[in-house]
Parts: structure tokens; C-alpha cells; sequence
């Protein structure tokens, strides 16, 4: 975990699921295996952790990372839902928004593409939930092998730092459904088994306009797509 006596330039924050019909993140949802059975989320709890943060380092700059979603034909950026939601506390914070597709991996590779330049030299943390780290830190070794050699190692700041409490208690069927799918992901990638469902699925011709195809993919990825050779670190 991070030792916070040197302030972050970069807090990173990844995706937090879309607003409810409420207006709120939500903390629970349908588990994405089995719909029949709620699992934990935390989205509301993260987003008060990252006000939390905003308070205690305004001179950062806050960088929100998430999924685009889709209703039908209708693409929604989560990641701008996510500042909006910071900038009503914290209007004048720093706020950076970076779109990605739907999914963990994805996220850091948008992230990678975009910031790269940046976090190579910069002091960063990770926000997130603390049931994530394990997952995050498994993906980010992964593309650092594969693709992002100059990437340094990711340091976390997670909620129970920041002294936010989780929604539900943690021996909760929820909260340890959780904890299942979360080694379940862990194990299918160091098996290389893992498979991105959700990116999958995501209907790729409903994206913005303006929606550059370097900042959602690898270089790998992209000449195979025969797109370009290369992507430069900006």
C-alpha cells in the first residue's frame, strides 16, 4: 500500500458503475454470472472515498477511468458521470476524464495509452476498493510484460485508508460473493483462461464520433486489427 507522506501528483480512480435510477452508485447489483444472486459493488462507497481524497490532496489531479455503457443504441460515459459527481463537491479540483471499453483491463489500457508519459515520471495512486487490489495489480503486471514495458509498478491508496467503511459487512453472502468472483478472475488470469465478457459484448460501432481507437487498445491489438503499428506515449 502507499505511503502518503509524499503527495500524489496523479489519483487514479477506476470505473464506478453508472448512477441508479436514484441518481446513486450503487453498492449492490445483480452478479454479472448469475443474475439471480446480489453481489457487492461499493460504487457509492469508492466515489465518497474519492471526495475523501479531493479533501485531503486538492492540488492532485484526479483522474477518472471507466467503461463506456450502452442502453440499446445509446453509449454513456461513466467516466464523466464520475467527475460530475466529484466537481459538485470540488469545483475547482483538477479532473481529468479517460473512456475506455467495459472492463478492468481495459480501463488500464485507455489509462496506459493516454497517461503513460506521465505516470512514468509522476508520483500516482490507484483508488479503489480494497477487494480489488489483488485483481488490478494482476492485470497491470500482465500488460506491463506484454505491451507497456516502461510502466513502473502501481501503488494503491484504497477506501479502508482513507478511513471510508464498506456498505454491508464483510462475512456478508454479498460482500463474499465478491471475494469469490474477484479469485475467480485472479486464478483464470494466471491460468490465462480469463476471458472479457462484457468487452465482448459491447457494440464497438455505437461509440462517439470522435472516440480514437489508439486510446482502447494495445499495440498488440492494434496490428492485428491492422490499424497502426504503433502507439506512441503521449
Amino acid at each position: 500500500m502507499k505511503d502518503m507522506t509524499k503527495k500524489p501528483e496523479y489519483i487514479i480512480v477506476l470505473s464506478a458503475e453508472r448512477k441508479d435510477e436514484s441518481g446513486r452508485f450503487p453498492n449492490f447489483g445483480p452478479d454479472k454470472k448469475d443474475p439471480s444472486r446480489t453481489i457487492y459493488i461499493g460504487g457509492e462507497v469508492r466515489m465518497q472515498a474519492t471526495l475523501k481524497a479531493a479533501k485531503l490532496y486538492p492540488d492532485a489531479e484526479f483522474v477518472m477511468v471507466g467503461g463506456f455503457d450502452q442502453i440499446g443504441q445509446e453509449t454513456f460515459s461513466k467516466a464523466q458521470e464520475m467527475a460530475d459527481f466529484v466537481r459538485e463537491s470540488f469545483p475547482d479540483l483538477n479532473l481529468k476524464v479517460i473512456d475506455s471499453l467495459p472492463s478492468t483491463r481495459s480501463n488500464l489500457v485507455a489509462l496506459f495509452n493516454i497517461l503513460g508519459g506521465q505516470i512514468q515520471t509522476s508520483n500516482f495512486v490507484l483508488l479503489t476498493s480494497d477487494d480489488r487490489v489483488v485483481r488490478i495489480a494482476e492485470f497491470w503486471k500482465r500488460l506491463k510484460e506484454t505491451d507497456y514495458p516502461g510502466i513502473p509498478e502501481p501503488e494503491f491508496l484504497t477506501v479502508k485508508q482513507l478511513g471510508i467503511k464498506e456498505a454491508t459487512a464483510e462475512n456478508s453472502p454479498e460482500y463474499l460473493l465478491r471475494l469469490q468472483r474477484e479469485r475467480e478472475g485472479i486464478d483464470a488470469l494466471r491460468s490465462r483462461n480469463y476471458k472479457n465478457s462484457e468487452s465482448e459484448r459491447f457494440n464497438r460501432d455505437c461509440l462517439p464520433n470522435d472516440v480514437d481507437l489508439e486510446t482502447l487498445f494495445t499495440p498488440r491489438e492494434l496490428n492485428k486489427m491492422n490499424f497502426r503499428t504503433e502507439i506512441k506515449m503521449r
